[in-house]
């Protein structure tokens, strides 16, 4: 909701973003070193994981700017998918996790289920040349160019490095500090060293928006006045009433930019610390695994009635890729459910495991949808 009345300012709204992320996450940070919850050997940590970490998701973002313009909204979530497999495969590199093949079929099922709930089938046969208007199909093939879809698929690669990286410095970090290192440093450091690249990305970036770096400022001030402005008629009749109206609904419509852009930053500063907390406990590729199976329940939430947003109408491929997807968890997290209802007897844990886990380790029981990837895999996720 909040990028239809900023459509054409997107470019602040990630702006506003990322200086909010900040501005939380140092004010916690300060508040926990002085409450003694962040102690000087956690603030001590080597932080130069946490600059590829900046480094990773600042080139994320470039590049996904970069394909995403450029190809068919429907297939975005199918490309979303590739986020998973590298999450599988930098964990297997980087974090030396192995995989049983019951947990991959699980991730391939995760997938799978996410395609068909988020992809019409008629949107795929059009696109694949199918369809049954030639014309109609030929042309959504044509409009579907491989090279960006390439590059929206390497854009993925990054931050399945850079979780992989935020795991390799929990883990690091507890088994040298004796117990577990505090989400708000790995949350501030990073953020400042995205912002460092996105800032060293710059000039890059506004000539993909099409703005001459020389006009930054100007194009700054108008979205300000855009974010803080008088409301649009399309907030009015969102909320059902003109700026003039009384009470909540005169509110939200005087106020609905800012509300929504706000509530859009903070929600989803909730839904970062979240993603962490659970990264540092069951590792990527199940928190991975926990965020894909968030995106029918997104889709569903598209069929209420939203200011904005017409009521989206779901079909029965969304209900196959529900299944296939909480079939996937469950196959998953299959040798977890069994040694946590007493079925099978826990796999034994390596020394080193146990060093690098720390007292927050996660128990080897399932653990609830996220989405990042698998040392908890490793562990037992």
């Amino acid at each position: 909701m909040a990028l239809v009345p900023l459509r054409d300012h997107i470019f602040f709204l990630a702006q506003l973003q990322n200086l909010g992320y900040l501005a939380v996450y140092f004010t916690a940070l300060a508040w926990r070193r002085r409450t003694g919850q962040i102690t000087t050997a956690m603030m001590d940590i080597d932080k130069r994981p946490l600059l590829a970490v900046g480094a990773c998701e600042a080139a994320a973002q470039l590049l996904f700017m970069v394909g995403a313009a450029h190809i068919p909204g429907a297939l975005l979530p199918v490309v979303n998918q590739t986020y998973l497999v590298w999450s599988l495969v930098f964990a297997s590199l980087i974090l030396g996790t192995r995989y049983s093949r019951l947990q991959l079929a699980g991730a391939g099922l995760v997938m799978l289920g996410v395609v068909c709930a988020a992809v019409q089938p008629g949107v795929i046969a059009g696109m694949l040349g199918m369809g049954n208007s030639g014309a109609a199909g030929a042309s959504a093939a044509a409009a579907v160019d491989l090279r960006y879809v390439a590059v929206c698929v390497a854009c993925f690669a990054f931050p399945a490095i850079a979780n992989c990286i935020k795991e390799r410095v929990f883990s690091s970090a507890a088994q040298k500090l004796g117990r577990p290192l505090d989400i708000f440093v790995v949350n501030s450091f990073g953020s400042l060293a995205q912002t460092f690249f996105v800032l060293l990305l710059l000039p890059i970036t506004t000539a993909l928006k099409g703005i001459a770096l020389s006009d930054l400022p100007a194009h700054l001030a108008a979205s300000s006045r855009a974010f803080l402005g008088e409301p649009s008629a399309a907030a009015c009749a969102a909320f059902g009433g003109g700026p003039e109206a009384c009470g909540l609904v005169g509110l939200l419509a005087r106020h609905s930019t800012p509300l929504l852009a706000l509530s859009y930053v903070a929600l989803n500063l909730v839904f970062n610390v979240a993603m962490l907390n659970l990264l540092r406990s069951v590792g990527s590729v199940t928190t991975t695994l926990v965020g894909s199976s968030l995106v029918p329940l997104t889709i569903a939430a598209f069929t209420l009635p939203l200011p904005y947003l017409e009521p989206a109408v779901i079909g029965p491929n969304f209900l196959v890729g529900a299944s296939l997807l909480m079939a996937g968890l469950v196959t998953y997290n299959w040798q977890g459910w069994m040694v946590m209802m007493g079925i099978s007897p826990a796999p034994p844990v390596p020394v080193s495991a146990q060093a690098s886990s720390g007292p927050a380790a996660a128990p080897a029981a399932p653990q609830p949808p996220a989405e990042h990837e698998s040392e908890g895999d490793k562990k037992t996720s």
